[in-house]
């Protein structure tokens, strides 16, 4: 019975290490889209990941780095059902890097800014393009593009990136 038990502990033990290295890859790596099958896993593990990320700025960095992953993930899936689930994605993770960017330390805000500003250039390349949602969503399309405007505006006169987003309205179909 003693050796069950501490056979038993050691599996649990070495599960749980491969459950959170794997997360910690999917995070990472990104190999699912929203509207994927096994997305839900990933964004799971995406949303537990700055919990292991102590700095404000580091916290800063990898939300721009999703909005990034999002842009692109957009960019890849013009004209596909997924445009809509990934600009749900893209616009949670843009509040989330510019709450994170207005709580960085004041020595690093501008270079998380100007990548934010990189980051809305490239968004205004992309949402042009899609397809689906400005039909079957247009009020999320609408919210987005007024809220990236709304960003624009705060990192061309130097204000406060959160307080001057407005509110998404926008109705999930």
């Amino acid at each position: 019975m003693r050796k069950f038990i501490i056979a038993a502990m050691l599996i649990t033990i070495v599960l749980a290490a491969v459950l959170v290295s794997g997360g910690i890859a999917l995070a990472d790596t990104g190999p699912f889209r929203p509207g994927d099958l096994l997305f839900p896993f990933q964004h799971f593990a995406e949303e537990q990941r700055p919990l292991l990320i102590s700095s404000k700025t580091g916290r800063a960095d990898y939300y721009l780095r999703m909005v990034k992953r999002r842009i692109e993930d957009l960019h890849l899936s013009t004209g596909k059902p997924s445009e809509q689930p990934i600009l749900e994605e893209l616009n949670l993770y843009l509040d989330e890097a510019t709450t994170a960017i207005s709580a960085a330390p004041t020595a690093d805000q501008p270079a998380l800014r100007k990548r934010l500003s990189d980051l809305i250039v490239a968004m205004r390349v992309v949402l042009p393009n899609l397809q689906v949602v400005p039909i079957q969503s247009p009020d999320l399309y609408n919210s987005v593009l007024a809220k990236i405007t709304a960003l624009e505006s705060s990192i061309a006169v130097g204000q406060p990136l959160a307080q001057n987003q407005p509110k998404p309205t926008f109705k999930n179909n």
